[in-house]
């Protein structure tokens, strides 16, 4: 279903509100990422959304020139060819739009009716795709997804311009989707911040002095989490020897962290003015692969952990991120979009002899190496919906382990190579899920009303981190359980997105 996508500054949200109210009544589709949905990369369900518009929608502010993803959002429509309606809510027209027409809606105006005509020639009106008049309340969809958004994603950056991802689920990605999922990651993000589906939500008929109505927000349970926390130490105990790294914006930007399995001793690991996540170690934790923004694209880049020096790896101008190690640490799988959709690469540990293994027309993305090196598992949208799939290292016997209609996702292996742990949208809500490799014992480990995502497998396979916003305050923190599902434990607290967690070997 076509949709129109707004791009805006955080600091004019009610103006976007009212303007997306205004379409849903018209009866358009809007896209807003008005809402956060934790368990996708949102940078990657962003740029989903702008890759799936009919028509980019941008409202043009002095804040709105100032915000970094207002820019790229704006340069990514550009590069797709999509239909382009500046409007103008105060200070100067971008240069960009120099030469193009504009709605001047100085004092908070809506734009007038000849706007709506215009963008009709683009995105036609539901009343007009089903032949009858609709009502907002029952017709018009608004897909909002968020991220702690790019509403609140750097706006001091240099003007300019997440693919989200988008989100990072993650803001859920759309089967076709997928940072957002597909992503541009998330970046991580927030959402986690991470993806998905983007979330379709029905209005209630507007009134034409209400603001844009938001999902109701589920309540979330914030007085249980001491009394999981029964084996408070044990993680410590059991992998002194070992870390965890995860994605987090708490320095106001995404970047990797890491931390001892008790929580403690959080530094910075990979810091850079642009976002950077999808951590993963090498099979013997001296080299950390993992995308990053930092050259205004989605690429692959390694550190050695030790000296810290960073090697760009992949050079494309289409995206190329969620990498992961091949046990003997001699190749990286990769999702890229070099061939127009989202499929799985493999190169060598140089950036070199690039291979295409999933030779797919649909989305297959956030690909892992078994430990033994036989198999790859994969998320996939060619049965209509995100799935779980696993293939022959040499791209060979694609099979869906899945099989479920709701949204499979984000799966990782367990070090013995018999099962894999992965989030699920089965129960409505991200659930974190556990099956053989054969696709069947499938068990709920989670069982919580919040959205939980981004499981890891701890090196003994006694333990799983995973990103949850269960405690009440909105946003995902990182915590572990066993592979029972019990002993659950919070590591971080902070107010910030913390996601993606990846044990270090």
């Amino acid at each position: 279903m076509s949709h129109v996508f707004i791009s805006y500054s955080k600091k004019n949200r009610d103006y976007a509100r009212k303007l997306a109210d205004d379409l849903l009544v018209r009866g358009f589709n809007v896209w807003i990422d008005d809402h956060i949905d934790y368990g996708d990369s949102w940078e990657r369900v962003i740029f989903k959304a702008i890759d799936d518009c009919a028509a980019f929608l941008v409202i043009m502010t002095p804040e709105a020139y100032e915000s970094d993803w207002v820019l790229r959002e704006c340069q990514y429509a550009e590069r797709r060819k999509k239909p382009q309606y500046p409007i103008l809510l105060s200070g100067e027209v971008f240069p960009r739009y120099g030469p193009t027409q504009y709605v001047d809606a100085a004092n908070g105006n809506l734009p007038p009716d000849l706007f709506y005509d215009e963008l009709d020639d683009d995105v036609p009106r539901l009343k007009e795709q089903s032949g009858q008049e609709v009502s907002a309340a029952s017709q018009s969809t608004l897909i909002v997804s968020n991220p702690s958004s790019p509403t609140t994603a750097p706006e001091t950056l240099a003007p300019m311009g997440m693919d989200q991802r988008g989100a990072f689920k993650p803001p859920r990605p759309t089967s076709a989707q997928s940072f957002l999922r597909r992503r541009g990651w998330l970046i991580g993000a927030v959402a986690v911040v991470t993806a998905a589906a983007a979330l379709m939500i029905a209005l209630n008929s507007p009134t034409n002095d209400q603001t844009l109505s938001t999902p109701t927000e589920r309540v979330m349970p914030t007085a249980t989490i001491a009394a999981a926390t029964t084996n408070a130490t044990a993680v410590s105990e059991i992998l002194t020897d070992s870390q965890i790294s995860f994605v987090s914006d708490r320095d106001g930007n995404f970047d990797i962290f890491i931390m001892n399995t008790d929580g403690s001793g959080v530094e910075p690991l990979v810091v850079n003015d642009d976002f950077d996540g999808d951590p993963t170690w090498s099979a013997n934790g001296s080299e950390l692969a993992f995308a990053s923004y930092r050259d205004q694209n989605w690429e692959i880049y390694k550190m050695d952990a030790d000296s810290e020096t960073v090697q760009r790896l992949t050079n494309n101008s289409e995206r190329d991120d969620y990498p992961s190690w091949s046990p003997d640490g001699t190749e990286l799988i990769f999702t890229s979009a070099r061939e127009g959709n989202l499929e799985i690469f493999k190169m060598d540990s140089n950036g070199e002899q690039f291979t295409n293994v999933s030779q797919n027309e649909s989305e297959d993305y956030s690909p892992v190496w078994s430990p033994n090196g036989e198999l790859i598992a994969f998320t996939s949208s060619r049965d209509g919906n995100e799935e779980i799939y696993v293939m022959n290292a040499d791209g060979s016997d694609q099979h869906n382990l899945s099989q479920n209609e709701a949204d499979d996702l984000f799966s990782r292996w367990s070090p013995d190579n018999t099962q894999l742990v992965f989030t699920s949208y089965r129960d409505d809500n991200g659930e974190i899920y556990i099956m053989d490799v054969e696709g069947g014992s499938l068990r709920n480990l989670s069982h919580n009303d919040a959205d939980d995502s981004y499981p890891a497998w701890s090196p003994d396979g006694e333990w799983i981190a995973f990103a949850s916003n269960r405690d009440g305050a909105g946003n995902m923190e990182i915590y572990v359980m066993d592979t029972n599902g019990e002993n659950v434990r919070r590591l971080t607290d902070n107010p910030d997105e913390d996601i993606y967690p990846a044990w270090r070997p």
